[in-house]
């Protein structure tokens, strides 16, 4: 530690190590997280419509008006009396008197008798007196009469007030996500505001010395933070608010002292760096001496995220995610999405899964479980093949070039080539690339993609560098 020194300082500091605690499965972790912690009702805030998207209402949202409020035109043409025009055809047209002219909005108490009609827009209100609207099409205007060619039946081309929505129907449920689909019709009811569920304010740090803040000098020995960027859009992803606070030194007194200072305004606190079990890692003491329960998980029987820890302290819930891109995106994708989405009165929805076949033979780790990121080629009969990005949990690639994950038991050694797997994809949708090349990485290929981009917009090219006897197995 920066504030310890010699011989004396590196036996003290040997002694403070600590292994991790007994792991947990994922599924257990979760289950140790709700059984502990106590979750408050969430607080509800009113915002207006035009600011509501993403948000999850409240309450129930009731219509107050009629929509429309009046009977309007639904085309351009002649408001008549219906009877008016029964008979009439291109031979006998039924000719009517115009006495004016109605546009949309116009406020004009218009009326009409048997044998008049007045010329309205789309949207205008009915006249007094009408009851049906001829198309322009079927009417010829003849000075002050207009010929009608066409005969209308009542309620023809006309849009009744309150046939959209009536008064005191139900628009939106609670817990509902609003879309631009729902801001569309909370407008149409004249519905300014809403209340909707405050986002979960979650407080993000990163931790390490070697990490520099992108858009700075990159001195050596030095790498740009990835975590802090990738898991602050992760949480707003999930419906939460995040805060991303820098990046926390390797000292476990600035440690403890920013954590305690952010429980006081986060409601979750998640970071990334200093979660295992080496020398310099302390988080889990900082996140014990923070207040009871403390530390509930401190390593997960999985591969990546074996040093995850959840925690709770003040009563608000901490996450450390391991320091490697991969393993950190992977946990919170697996272990705290579906928390601050629950949190954040998100509806979870089910992942979407595929099943594919490996191209190749590959071992994974013994005794394990292992969620191992792959990317999806599509074939031409529809299949999928999966191909394993086994760059390490180091590389930032592994996620985010990945099309979903393969969930491998800890009783499974390897897999083998032409083996089937259930592949749970990190989005809602998959987007078959146009073109693969697999094999070694070739510069060569990447700007003739760009270029074939260029041409074509809806070109989409992937490479997928696995060596030379990987590209040669890929022959199909």
């Amino acid at each position: 530690m920066s504030n310890s020194s010699g011989p004396w300082s590196a036996i003290k500091l040997a002694s403070e190590r600590k292994v991790f605690r007994e792991l947990q499965s994922l599924e257990m972790a979760t289950s140790t997280f709700w059984a502990t912690y106590e979750a408050k009702a969430p607080a509800i805030e009113k915002v207006d419509v035009e600011y509501a998207l993403g948000r999850v209402l409240a309450e129930d949202v009731f219509s107050g008006i009629d929509v429309p409020g009046f009977d309007r035109a639904a085309m351009d043409g002649f408001a008549v009396t219906a009877e008016d025009t029964f008979g009439a055809d291109e031979r006998y047209p039924a000719k009517l008197k115009v006495l004016g002219e109605v546009e949309a909005g116009d406020a004009a108490a218009y009326s009409a008798s048997s044998g008049e009609a007045l010329e309205i827009a789309t949207g205008a209100p009915m006249p007094k007196g009408t009851d049906a609207v001829v198309m322009v099409e079927y009417t010829k205007r003849n000075g002050a009469e207009v010929l009608v060619y066409r005969p209308v039946s009542p309620g023809e081309n006309v849009t009744g007030a309150g046939s959209d929505i009536m008064t005191g129907e139900l628009l939106l449920r609670k817990s509902q996500r609003i879309t631009p689909r729902e801001i569309g019709l909370l407008a149409a009811a004249g519905i300014a505001r809403v209340s909707v569920f405050r986002k979960p304010r979650v407080a993000i740090f990163s931790s390490g010395n070697e990490l520099i803040k992108p858009g700075n000098s990159l001195g050596f020995a030095k790498i740009y933070d990835v975590n802090g960027a990738a898991v602050a859009a992760s949480v707003a992803e999930c419906g939460g608010e995040p805060h991303f606070l820098g990046i926390l030194p390797d000292d476990y007194s600035t440690v403890r002292n920013r954590l305690e200072s952010t429980l006081g305004d986060a409601d979750v606190v998640i970071a990334s760096g200093s979660t295992s079990s080496g020398p310099g890692d302390f988080f889990y003491r900082a996140v014990d001496e923070l207040g009871e329960p403390g530390v509930l998980v401190h390593g997960l029987t999985l591969k990546p995220g074996k040093p995850a820890l959840v925690g709770v302290a003040g009563g608000k819930p901490i996450f450390g995610l391991p320091g490697y891109p991969t393993s950190a995106l992977m946990i919170f994708h697996v272990l705290v999405a579906p928390i601050i989405r629950q949190l954040a009165n998100t509806l979870e929805t089910s992942p979407v899964k595929v099943s594919a076949t490996s191209p190749m033979k590959f071992f994974k780790v013994r005794g394990r479980r292992e969620l191992l990121p792959v990317q999806l080629i599509t074939l031409p009969d529809g299949e999928f093949i999966a191909y394993p990005m086994q760059s390490g949990s180091g590389a930032v690639s592994s996620f985010s070039m990945s099309d979903g994950f393969a969930d491998l038991p800890e009783t499974q050694e390897y897999v083998d080539e032409g083996e089937r797997m259930e592949i749970q994809l990190f989005g809602r949708e998959l987007t078959p690339p146009s073109l693969v090349a697999i094999g070694s990485h070739c510069v060569g290929l990447d700007i003739a993609f760009t270029m074939l981009r260029e041409g074509d917009p809806d070109f989409l090219g992937r490479t997928i560098n696995v060596g030379s006897v990987g590209g040669f197995h890929a022959r199909r």
